[in-house]
């Protein structure tokens, strides 16, 4: 962390302080782990260069997501989410991976021409995961909070 910098680390399970972690004088670093459930997600994506976009049920898809995009939803959710395509064509072949916080890849799974697909998380702990969609037009990385 250099001078000025500062991070807070929210985690449902654990956060590792590997060697070599340092803050400079100036910095602040701060990590916890939550009894709620309640983690920070307004914080850019660990993974640099991704397209990331928070989605939400209760709002509405802005005019870019509907003509270009995925919408993931709910979000947060409890397991169950929908993965749905919001271009006016159809989405083709779409390869959707799943990477845990860690980058560990946790589910890589393919559908064709669906516009709607439900998924799962089940059996995976409570926290935040990437979830990438790449179709024939479009590559999008949407960022999903399991409770």
């Amino acid at each position: 962390m250099q001078t000025g910098g500062s991070a807070t680390l929210i985690a449902g399970q654990n956060i590792l302080y590997l060697p070599g972690t340092t803050v400079q004088p100036g910095g602040y670093m701060h990590g916890y782990i939550t009894t709620t459930g309640q983690y920070c997600w307004s914080l850019p994506p660990s993974i640099p260069n991704a397209e990331v976009q928070m989605t939400n049920d209760e709002l509405p898809a802005t005019n870019d997501e509907v003509q270009r995009g995925f919408r993931v939803y709910p979000n947060p959710t409890d397991g169950k989410f929908i993965v749905e395509y919001m271009g006016k064509d159809k989405p083709g072949n779409v390869k959707k991976e799943i990477f845990g916080m860690k980058g560990d890849r946790v589910l890589t799974e393919s559908f064709s021409g669906e516009r709607r697909h439900e998924f799962t998380l089940a059996g995976r702990p409570a926290g935040i995961y990437l979830v990438r969609m790449v179709s024939d037009r479009l590559t999008k990385t949407v960022r999903i909070i399991k409770q």
